[in-house]
């Protein structure tokens, strides 16, 4: 008798197939390929290199359906939002955003575009706080058109949008008294003037100087000279509108637009300031020192580009109060 082993063995292989109708019948064409053992290993490698490379990536890849569920997230979402992947399956991906419109703003550029690219967006860690993230997504279609959900990654930038904003702030914020420095604020006076040229009306411009801050600096020195313009400037910030746009000129030179004021209105304002100023006194060494300010008022025309004209009314506006003894408001209308 012959004894026979059989020996099993185990093939690789590469096959695609379709749907085809013929003669009213549906029928499945397919065709496969054998791999050898070297293809089956590089296939097998590059599968590896892939699942390395998804797990080890610091940004996070995330796949929605059509209906905007999340079906695959990257390992990568535990650092940058607090979730393992198993956590967020199944979850609608606007559930992550601090603004659950924000999701939908991006979604419809996706469906318009195609795609986005560094689309910035605001997500909530788990532990609760806000996560700045650029997002890059495409959108996945299937072979009839139809939208299927998007795929895509998302980074968190939340290091470079604290840095932009700490830029920003030195570029346009002065850094003694918090408000608008000189570029800041003639740039946005700029803005108004063109802004009036179209929507006229009422706006004022107030130039303010603090009389006599040149002696209480050489007697008591910079910083309380400092300490005199940080009181004097908050006067004047609890007693304005949210309308209004004050900044520092420079020095104890400061400026203030009254948006949609008429001269009475902006008068009452300034008289209210100023009689706060008379009630209080500030204690620099062993002494109370009183402060007061001169202000020159000019209403503010569609004309008045360059901005400088309206400052250069204010200004002599300001001298006439100067002249005048200080502590007094001047107008000049033209």
């Amino acid at each position: 008798m012959l004894h026979f082993k059989l020996e099993t063995a185990i093939k690789h292989i590469i096959s695609v197939s379709s749907l085809i109708e013929i003669a009213g019948h549906t029928l499945v064409l397919a065709a496969a390929t054998e791999l050898s053992e070297e293809m089956g290993h590089e296939i097998s490698q590059s599968e590896q290199n892939f699942q390395r490379l998804f797990e080890n990536m610091l940004d996070v890849f995330y796949r929605t359906d059509s209906e905007q569920n999340l079906t695959l997230v990257g390992p990568a979402a535990l650092g940058v939002l607090g979730y393992l992947p198993e956590e967020v399956i199944g979850l609608p991906a606007s559930s992550f955003y601090f603004d659950p419109q924000a999701r939908a703003n991006i979604v419809t550029a996706v469906k318009k575009h195609g795609k986005v690219q560094n689309f910035p967006a605001r997500l909530k860690h788990k532990d609760g706080h806000i996560v700045d993230v650029e997002i890059t997504s495409s959108a996945i279609y299937s072979e009839d058109k139809q939208f299927l959900g998007m795929e895509g990654l998302f980074r968190d930038v939340s290091e470079q949008v604290v840095i932009k904003e700490k830029l920003h702030r030195l570029a346009t914020i002065d850094e003694l008294t918090g408000i608008l420095n000189r570029r800041a604020f003639l740039e946005k006076a700029n803005h108004l003037i063109k802004h009036l040229r179209r929507q006229p009306e009422y706006s004022l411009l107030a130039v303010i100087d603090l009389d006599k801050f040149k002696p209480i600096n050489d007697r008591y020195g910079h910083l309380s000279g400092d300490r005199v313009l940080k009181v004097f400037v908050s006067l004047f910030k609890e007693t304005l509108r949210e309308t209004d746009v004050f900044g520092r000129l420079g020095g104890d030179e400061f400026a203030i637009i009254f948006r949609k004021c008429t001269m009475t209105e902006g008068l009452e304002i300034l008289e209210r300031i100023q009689e706060k100023m008379q009630k209080i006194s500030i204690r620099l060494s062993d002494n109370e020192v009183s402060i007061s300010a001169s202000i020159g008022l000019t209403e503010l025309h569609e004309e008045d580009l360059p901005f400088s004209l309206a400052l250069a009314r204010a200004d002599r506006a300001l001298y006439q109060a100067k002249q005048n003894g200080g502590a007094h408001v001047a107008m000049l209308l033209s």
